[in-house]
């Protein structure tokens, strides 16, 4: 399981708790968008500023060199590294759909 909100990430003054806290923002503000009235276009160009400028995070984090019992536990490198994955397609498909959008209109 990633560790977007647990205790052992500290509060929002800590650099993973900030993090974490942010990431699950942005998720959420890409879920809310939506339903709060973004048109499609709008939605994918935001889906796609979030996966691409988070993809250096994420893949930071993948290559992360744990020390201790503690930081195996917080950090698990493929955890991220599917992430980073997940982040690539996204970014992808919103390229895919975005050009889609300006063929339908040509």
């Amino acid at each position: 399981m990633i560790p977007y909100f647990t205790q052992d990430l500290g509060d929002s003054t800590t650099l993973a708790g900030f993090f974490a806290r942010m990431v699950g923002l942005g998720f959420l503000m890409i879920a809310l968008a939506p339903k709060l009235g973004a048109n499609e276009s709008s939605f994918v160009k935001q889906t796609m500023v979030f996966h691409v400028g988070a993809l250096p995070w994420f893949y930071k984090l993948s290559t992360y060199v744990a020390v201790g019992k503690k930081a195996v536990q917080l950090w698990t490198p493929w955890a991220w590294q599917l992430q980073c994955v997940v982040n690539v397609l996204f970014a992808v498909w919103g390229y895919l759909t975005l050009s889609a959008g300006k063929k339908k209109k040509n």
